[in-house]
């Protein structure tokens, strides 16, 4: 049956998940139905092979908590190159110090 959205479609939820197992059985497709989902365009239900929004949502955590742990380190770099060019200050105001005191 074909719907408004030109997608194939399936009356009910199980007839959908029904299709994608028999799809998931038999097919060589390079790319396979993951789960069926309801049209908020026709109604009805189709079949995609993209990730649930909760899979995209673990995904995005995943990636946050990457940058998370780049960040801190970036941010002990910085501190550390911070350290050692106040010591390099200090060192300059000593030697400037040491040739005007004398």
């Amino acid at each position: 049956m074909e719907s408004s959205c030109k997608k194939t479609t399936y009356r009910t939820s199980q007839l959908a998940w029904e299709d994608l197992e028999r799809i998931k059985s038999k097919t060589d497709r390079p790319i396979i139905p993951k789960r069926a989902y309801k049209c908020k365009k026709c109604g009805n239900f189709h079949l995609t092979s993209r990730n649930t929004p909760k899979d995209k949502i673990n995904d995005l955590k995943f990636k946050v908590f990457i940058l998370k742990n780049k960040l801190a380190e970036s941010e002990k770099n910085l501190a550390s190159r911070e350290e050692e060019l106040f010591k390099r200050i200090e060192e300059i105001k000593k030697l400037k110090f040491n040739r005007n005191g004398k």
